[in-house]
């Protein structure tokens, strides 16, 4: 009965132990916005973990989206109708584009402003995995190409 007792005490000692810290995460990610604002981190994914990450119980948005050239600060660029993230992490893929082989893509908030890295040269058909979006909250993504004309019009697919 004693050994019992102590086996116990153990385990609700552990128990406190794992909520305290799991408390303490929590409350860290409460908080975790970096001071630049990029609070979303973008992934580049192959055509091969596209596959694999496709979710059936995520919304699908297709649609096209002008494509235009890149200036050198990077800023240029088309943004696709805004969303309303259902998940805390969307995927987004340019699927084809005349005459360009890569894009550039950039994750807005909904008043414009960037909270992702800008990526480029992401080739066409390869997703981007947008993570860390906060359920609720209106987003967009600017794209832009580097290789194509100075315009041309870009088909996408957006899981969010």
């Amino acid at each position: 009965m004693r050994n019992m007792k102590k086996g116990l005490f153990s385990a609700a000692l552990a128990l406190a132990m794992l909520l305290s810290l799991s408390v303490s995460a929590f409350a860290a990610e409460e908080v975790s916005v970096p001071q630049d604002n990029h609070y979303v981190t973008l992934h580049v994914m192959t055509e091969e973990e596209t596959q694999i990450a496709l979710a059936s119980d995520y919304t699908v948005r297709e649609g096209t989206v002008l494509l235009k050239k890149n200036n050198s600060t990077g800023t240029a660029g088309t943004k696709i109708t805004s969303f309303t993230a259902e998940h805390e992490t969307a995927l987004f893929t340019i699927t084809s584009a005349t005459m360009t082989e890569t894009y550039n893509v950039v994750c807005l908030d909904a008043e414009g402003n960037e909270v992702s890295e800008y990526y480029a040269d992401i080739p066409l058909g390869n997703s981007i995995a947008a993570e860390n979006l906060i359920v609720g909250e209106k987003y967009t993504f600017r794209v832009s190409t580097n290789d194509g004309p100075s315009r041309c019009t870009a088909y996408y697919k957006l899981q969010y």
